[in-house]
C-alpha cells in the first residue's frame, strides 16, 4: 500500500514538472494537474493540501532527504547533492525561485534547510557560548545563505557549472568578504 501511495505521488509530481514547462505557477490548477496525471481531484487531496504542499514535498523527496541520508552516514556533500539535483530539474527551479508572496520557495527553501541543519547541530555545543545566538538562528542563518547562493547559481543560466558552484560555495562559506579584497 505505501509503495502505490509513493508512486502517486510520483506521478502528481511529474505533472505538476511538466506543466512547470509550459505555465507560470500562479496559473496552474488542481484540476490541470490531476487531469495531466490521469486521476481524480480527491486522489490528488489524498497526498497533497495544495500545489504549495506538493512543491514542499518534491523539494524535500528530491533535495533534503538526500542531504539528510548524506548527513547521516558522515558525508558533506550537501553542495553536491544539491547542484547535481537542481541541474536535473534547472528549468522547473528557476521558475520555482521566480514565484513570489504567501508560501514562495524561498520560504519553503529555507524553512526545510532550516530544519535539515538544526538536526545536525541540536546536539553539539557551541564553539563560542559568548554569542548571543540561539541553535534555530545559526541554522536558520546557514539555510538562507544556502538559499541565497542556490538562487545566485540557478540564475546564471548555465554559465556557472557544478564544479565552479560547489568550489564557489565553500569558499564562500569558509572566507569572510574581507579576505576577498586586498585594501
Amino acid at each position: 500500500m505505501e509503495q502505490i501511495k509513493e508512486l502517486t505521488k510520483q506521478l502528481i509530481s511529474n505533472s505538476f514538472k511538466e506543466l512547470m514547462q509550459k505555465y507560470p505557477f500562479e496559473k496552474i490548477t488542481i484540476k490541470m494537474i490531476t487531469d495531466a496525471a490521469h486521476i481524480i481531484r480527491p486522489t490528488f487531496y489524498n497526498h497533497f493540501h495544495d500545489k504549495y504542499e506538493l512543491v514542499e514535498w518534491i523539494f524535500e523527496d528530491e533535495i533534503i532527504n538526500k542531504i539528510r541520508d548524506d548527513i547521516k552516514t558522515g558525508g558533506l556533500n550537501v553542495v553536491k547533492i544539491m547542484t547535481s539535483a537542481l541541474a536535473e530539474d534547472m528549468d522547473y527551479y528557476k521558475k520555482l525561485f521566480e514565484v513570489h508572496g504567501q508560501n514562495n520557495f524561498t520560504e519553503i527553501f529555507e524553512d526545510k534547510f532550516t530544519e535539515l541543519l538544526f538536526d545536525v547541530v541540536k546536539e553539539m555545543d557551541l564553539a563560542f557560548p559568548e554569542l548571543d545566538i540561539t541553535k534555530e538562528e545559526i541554522a536558520r542563518f546557514y539555510a538562507m545563505q544556502i538559499s541565497a547562493f542556490v538562487k545566485f547559481y540557478i540564475q546564471s543560466n548555465g554559465k556557472m557549472n557544478m564544479e565552479k558552484a560547489e568550489g564557489l560555495f565553500s569558499y564562500f562559506m569558509t572566507h569572510s568578504i574581507i579576505e576577498m579584497f586586498i585594501y
